[in-house]
């Protein structure tokens, strides 16, 4: 009796471990063609920049390095759209007038990222293409390890990116120009509009 029901089990377990296969394989062959006809892709992205502060006659910083790192997503064919979502890791070192006091801040900040960015592209085969990027992106900065920072300027930024690349088998390849703006948040500051310059070099893996 022992036996049988043994026998039994056995064969409902492999019974349902093939229908669970057969559906793995269906479903997953159903998202490999929708990623083929609707050109599909996403995956992690990082990059290498370097940024530089300036705000009127207030301060203007060196050009300092940094990174970010994230998820993106890519849909369409010769023209795309790519919304991503980064943790950013920015660094600035000026000297600046606070309370006429002359102070150096030397930040370390950390931003979260929204670009959306629409691409064409120029050149294209089976595997590879070159592209040409454009559009806005918005920060909002949730850390720096400099109080002055935070009472100096305000922590919503908002900027484009422009740039272009290659795309080679899974990987893809961009280097880009971005520009971003913010206003100030302190009475010590004129009036004015925070600009900030950022060069960037991204490598992103499409899965």
């Amino acid at each position: 009796m022992k036996k049988n029901v043994f026998v039994r089990m056995i064969i409902v377990i492999t019974l349902s471990f093939f229908v669970l296969s057969n559906s793995f394989a269906h479903e997953t062959q159903l998202f490999s063609n929708f990623k083929k006809e609707s050109n599909f892709a996403f995956g992690p992205k990082a990059s290498f920049h370097f940024n530089k502060l300036y705000f009127n006659n207030n301060f203007t910083s060196s050009f300092e390095p940094g990174f970010e790192g994230g998820l993106f997503m890519r849909l369409g064919k010769k023209f795309y759209v790519q919304p991503e979502l980064l943790y950013s890791f920015r660094q600035a070192n000026f000297d600046v007038m606070v309370n006429q006091v002359q102070t150096n801040i030397d930040a370390t900040n950390h931003y979260v990222i929204l670009p959306v960015l629409l691409g064409y592209k120029i050149l294209q085969s089976d595997n590879s293409n070159i592209h040409f990027i454009v559009g806005p992106k918005f920060a909002y900065r949730i850390a720096t390890n400099k109080p002055q920072f935070d009472e100096l300027l305000k922590p919503f930024e908002y900027g484009c990116e422009i740039g272009g690349g290659f795309d080679v088998w899974i990987f893809t390849l961009d280097l880009s120009y971005n520009f971003y703006f913010s206003r100030s948040n302190s009475s010590s500051l004129s009036e004015g509009i925070l600009h900030q310059s950022m060069y960037n070099a991204s490598l992103g893996i499409k899965l």
